[in-house]
């Protein structure tokens, strides 16, 4: 079996195990910003490649994804792999003691200027709310809430602007791996809304607040759209799903294009803009109604939302890509 492969340090898994079990759902699973930095890595280019690999090797976490890796893998599967598991470290490092909650309303509304330092890994703050950005969106006329900063979209710009600039490797690196998290962050559509109501006057926290029952049990609205793609993380089967995701290379690919930081500001909030549009029209439909619920989800949502989240990680990979194609060099 091939996730006889796939050996986390107890550690990590103890790190993956608490955060499933304490924190509300904020992120694709492992699964998700796997697939997603699988996709941007077959994508980028040479150059950028070897530069990511550089910089990923500067995490502290480093030598752990390396003893995950199957002892089978070549040097490139090797550096894909570790690359994919880079992706999911804004969210393990919930379960490392030596981080500490920042913040309000549990870490996850930003609270003064260490919010939006960005110093490194000598940074031993969560910064929860940097994995989203929730617009308010209200169906029963309740006024809306101003959108906190900063966010998911002020920190994707900020990680951008840096892997662009002259600053250490040590920061870029930091930036790198978050930047590869938020990214796939903000392609799940509930990283993008949150629903205010009278019952909610502050949002529904993206879904989290909304119960749902489904033949395998109860969940949240969000936790479902988290788990989309499956709970198999094994780097093989991982890889296999992004084989079978990943859109046709062309000449074009990996093109670098010069854009100027007003230019990629438009195209993010242009990203999240998206996202929150999916979730009105495709998330927060029947048979998800208002209030808390519990709703049950058929058959027929369940199909139409796993082609949705397929649809948003394949697009969350290329934009990675060409993101990083265009910045890091």
């Amino acid at each position: 079996m091939l996730f006889k492969f796939f050996r986390l340090t107890a550690a990590v898994c103890a790190a993956a195990i608490l955060v499933a079990v304490s924190e509300p759902a904020h992120a694709w699973n492992d699964v998700g910003h796997m697939t997603v930095a699988g996709i941007a890595y077959k994508r980028l280019d040479t150059a950028t490649k070897a530069h990511c690999d550089a910089l990923i090797k500067l995490n502290p976490y480093y030598e752990n994804w390396l003893s995950s890796v199957p002892t089978s893998a070549n040097t490139e599967e090797k550096n894909m792999i570790v690359f994919m598991l880079a992706a999911t470290w804004p969210d393990v490092i919930k379960g490392d003691k030596s981080f500490s909650i920042d913040g309000a309303n549990g870490g996850y509304k930003p609270e003064g200027a260490v919010s939006a330092r960005n110093i490194g890994y000598e940074d031993h703050l969560l910064h929860k709310y940097w994995h989203f950005i929730d617009y308010p969106f209200s169906t029963d006329g309740s006024a809306l809430p101003v959108v906190p900063s900063p966010n998911a979209e002020t920190e994707i710009s900020e990680f951008t602007k840096v892997l662009n600039s002259g600053k250490s490797d040590a920061i870029k690196s930091y930036d790198l791996t978050w930047l590869v998290h938020i990214v796939g962050d903000i392609h799940q559509p509930l990283h993008c809304v949150t629903r205010v109501s009278k019952g909610h006057p502050d949002g529904d926290n993206g879904g989290n607040m909304v119960k749902i029952r489904t033949v395998d049990g109860d969940s949240n609205l969000h936790a479902y759209w988290d788990n989309m793609l499956g709970m198999d993380n094994s780097p093989y089967r991982v890889m296999r799903l992004v084989k079978k995701l990943s859109p046709p290379m062309n000449k074009n690919s990996r093109r670098r294009v010069e854009v100027s930081s007003n230019q990629q500001l438009e195209k993010i909030h242009a990203w999240i803009q998206e996202s929150a549009q999916y979730a009105r029209q495709d998330v927060y439909v029947s048979p998800i109604g208002q209030g808390n619920g519990p709703f049950f989800v058929d058959r027929r949502y369940k199909k139409k939302s796993v082609a949705l989240a397929r649809k948003q990680v394949v697009k969350a990979g290329v934009r990675l890509a060409d993101l990083l194609n265009n910045s890091l060099y």
